[in-house]
């Protein structure tokens, strides 16, 4: 894991270093909250954009988040997490263990299914 910085402009060019230093690994970047523009070429070049809004999130956030993706020419899917005990956050944060039903919900998001 590699914690981008904060202004837009660096935190493409480290994203950027990071994705090229993964090889053959998969590459996974997080963009959470307000996607900065800069990001664009990165998220337009990706095999899939999923979309996670957060709890409470505006009515609308959903649809305008997968409507930027359409934008961007890339698949995209949602992933609607399920409520959680902070115990649960901190095993799937860390990425030992994700609940079956977690799981479920995000091979749908990835994959249309």
């Amino acid at each position: 894991m590699v914690a981008l910085p904060g202004e837009p402009g660096a935190g493409r060019a480290a994203a950027e270093r990071a994705q090229a230093a993964s090889g053959e690994a998969p590459f996974v970047l997080v963009v959470a909250g307000p996607r900065p523009q800069d990001f664009d070429p990165l998220l337009a070049a990706a095999d899939r954009l999923v979309v996670v809004p957060p709890p409470g999130a505006a009515e609308g956030l959903e649809v305008l988040a997968l409507a930027a993706a359409a934008r961007l020419g890339r698949s995209a899917g949602v992933l609607r997490l399920p409520a959680t005990t902070p115990t649960t956050r901190l095993l799937a944060a860390t990425g030992f263990v994700l609940s079956p039903a977690l799981r479920r919900l995000a091979t749908a998001a990835l994959t249309d299914a």
